[in-house]
């Protein structure tokens, strides 16, 4: 499994398959990026020093729950499982708490309004109210991506690569040679006076350019709708070349920020629970280092179009 302990050849000719190498690389690239995405832009400030935040967000991302917990008067950030029974309202009673390679024990969970903050050990923390592990969701993401990259990769090579040459069998080695070098953006190729000039037939294969802005629009596409299902603020893939009021190019700020919510009011009510259960102080941040949604403009939007800068507003 690359997961957490990535091995890659150092040099992609050690491979059989290229393609079948540069698709999965491509995949691993984008899956990394995605889920390092996510994962930086949780904060969970207050913690103890005993505690690992990196390892508490692995296990909410990887498991969809994680826990606090405290051992012989030491709080420690740990993964979770359901131990023993469940209550009326299908709440864990009691959490299995682990570490990266151990676990440590099975602890009393606190249930607001069961009113057993002082014999609670461990305080559960979600996701989302599922409790459904973000990780395949950022997986299947990756796998869009990577396959959306992988499809401008190949139209690019097509677009360089736009005929079927059609030979005797002894020059086809001389062909593949003169490709590769073609591929290779050399100036000038070199071909040996064996190569017969009427003996050689060429189909034309080229393809529509316009794919090429297609696979594009589909890959911003597709990243704009993974930072709109994670609460990150982003274009829409707005059309620039059009007159737009601000309602519009904020269109989608409702969704993108009640998907936000789904994680930070989770990790909000965890960290409420940890704090009146083990007297912290933690707070939850959410940040992704741009410009938050409230501290946009709510007046005209300057958008290019063809003829210049220009405001928004459209036509009175």
């Amino acid at each position: 499994m690359w997961y957490n302990w990535l091995f890659l050849p150092s040099d992609s000719r050690m491979c059989k398959n290229l393609n079948k190498y540069n698709n999965s690389l491509e995949f691993q690239m984008w899956f990394t990026r995605l889920f390092c995405m996510i994962f930086e832009m949780i904060h969970i400030d207050g913690l103890p020093e005993t505690c690992n935040e990196r390892y508490f967000k692995m296990c909410l991302l990887n498991s969809g729950t994680a826990c606090l917990v405290e051992k012989d008067g030491v709080i420690l950030s740990l993964g979770a499982s359901p131990e023993g029974e469940y209550n009326v309202y299908g709440e864990w009673k009691k959490a299995l708490a682990y570490g990266f390679n151990t676990p440590v024990g099975t602890f009393e969970l606190y249930m607001p309004g069961a009113g057993n903050e002082d014999s609670a050990d461990a305080v559960l923390c979600r996701a989302n109210a599922m409790q459904y592990p973000p990780i395949f969701q950022i997986y299947r993401m990756a796998e869009k991506l990577a396959d959306a990259t992988r499809t401008l990769d190949t139209l690019g090579r097509q677009l360089k690569n736009t005929r079927i040459v059609l030979c005797e069998e002894s020059m086809v080695k001389s062909f593949v040679s003169i490709m590769k070098k073609m591929y290779d953006n050399e100036l000038v190729t070199y071909a040996g006076k064996s190569i017969d000039p009427d003996a050689i037939k060429n189909i034309p294969t080229s393809i529509d350019a316009n794919l090429i802005t297609t696979a594009w629009d589909n890959y911003r596409n597709l990243i704009d709708v993974f930072c709109t299902q994670w609460g990150i603020g982003n274009t829409n893939h707005t059309d620039k070349k059009e007159r737009l009021v601000v309602a519009e190019v904020q269109g989608n700020d409702a969704y993108t920020e009640c998907n936000k919510a789904i994680l930070v009011e989770s990790l909000n009510r965890f960290a409420a629970d940890a704090n009146k259960v083990f007297g912290l102080d933690i707070t939850i941040r959410y940040e992704n280092g741009g410009e938050s949604n409230e501290n946009r403009e709510d007046s005209e939007t300057e958008r290019w179009s063809d003829g210049g800068c220009e405001s928004g507003g459209g036509e009175d």
